[in-house]
């Protein structure tokens, strides 16, 4: 997870410990699926779900979810088909 650091809240914090313990939050990163509509962020982490699990055979994966999986960076294609990167993972996490 990466940090943020955000100055104007030191500035208020007023003295130096106690900007250091507010910059030691970790701020997290936007999910992947913010920007879409609910119903489509859930199907779209079944689906990562569906891949993790190598579950292909029995709830084939949609060409328009993989191309949104890729273009997210969560998956990319290999010789035997999608696998998670670690983008991916994390948002399974």
């Amino acid at each position: 997870m990466r940090k943020k650091f955000h100055t104007g809240a030191c500035r208020q914090a007023g003295n130096q410990r106690g900007c250091l313990r507010f910059l030691e939050q970790p701020w997290p990163l936007p999910p992947p699926f913010a920007h879409l509509d609910l119903e489509r962020a859930i199907g779209l982490r079944w689906t990562l779900r569906d891949i993790k699990g190598k579950r292909l055979k029995l709830s084939p994966v949609s060409p328009a979810d993989l191309a949104v999986l890729t273009d997210l960076g969560l998956i990319e294609m290999r010789d035997d088909g999608p696998v998670l990167t670690q983008a991916g993972h994390d948002a399974l996490d």
